[in-house]
């Protein structure tokens, strides 16, 4: 089922919208806005999460397209490379676009 904004054709995503990606409960039910997003360099999973994300307790498993259900800007990025991303400070803010550094996993600098 995609959402109502894009049809099989439409669909901005080389993945398929029933990929399942990783999110936080945050975001799926308490509707937090999405702030990070990263295409991960070893398998090429989609992360959506906040900037306070405790993946030990909070982590989900969704369907991308609930993803841009829920946050729509998010089609900017369906050509994130893998191995990238993306952040901003606020839903109305810009996408900044990044590789990950080789110290982010999960979204989150080893040293926090």
């Amino acid at each position: 089922m995609l959402t109502k904004q894009y049809s099989e054709k439409q669909w901005p995503f080389t993945d398929l919208p029933n990929m399942a990606v990783y999110t936080t409960q945050d975001i799926i039910e308490k509707g937090n806005t999405i702030l990070i997003v990263t295409h991960d360099k070893d398998e090429g999973a989609w992360q959506f999460q906040t900037s306070n994300a405790t993946w030990a307790t909070d982590a989900r498993n969704v369907a991308l397209e609930e993803i841009v259900f829920h946050d729509p800007s998010v089609v900017e990025l369906s050509d994130l490379p893998i191995g990238w991303m993306a952040i901003r400070d606020s839903s109305a803010g810009p996408w900044v676009r990044q590789p990950i550094p080789s110290n982010v996993t999960a979204g989150v600098t080893d040293e926090e």
